[in-house]
């Protein structure tokens, strides 16, 4: 199956996992797995696409999540505050299962 996000989104998608899932002790091929299956879960269905997008947008504002450090990006207001709760539901779901 061919990558459906771009490389900005894959690594903004896995920093929110790590954050949402924090494990020192866990490579980041770990949470590699949550971006796959969040992004074969985009694969014919657009709104899934969307989702995953627009959260990755709403990460960014007002700093770009990629560029937070690690307590900045826990702390973040996206993640505190709840700003990106359809993406973050997924990725807790599909967490879950592949973090197991």
């Amino acid at each position: 199956m061919p990558e459906l996000l771009s490389e900005k989104v894959r690594a903004t998608t896995l920093k929110m996992t790590r954050v949402m899932f924090p494990h020192d002790d866990l490579p980041d091929e770990a949470y590699d797995k949550v971006v796959r299956q969040l992004e074969a879960d985009a694969h014919g269905d657009e709104s899934v696409l969307a989702t995953i997008e627009l959260g990755v947008t709403q990460l960014d504002d007002p700093r770009p999540f990629l560029e937070l450090g690690r307590r900045a990006a826990r702390d973040s207001q996206a993640i505190r505050g709840g700003r990106v709760p359809v993406l973050q539901a997924r990725a807790r779901h599909r967490g879950r299962r592949a973090l197991r």
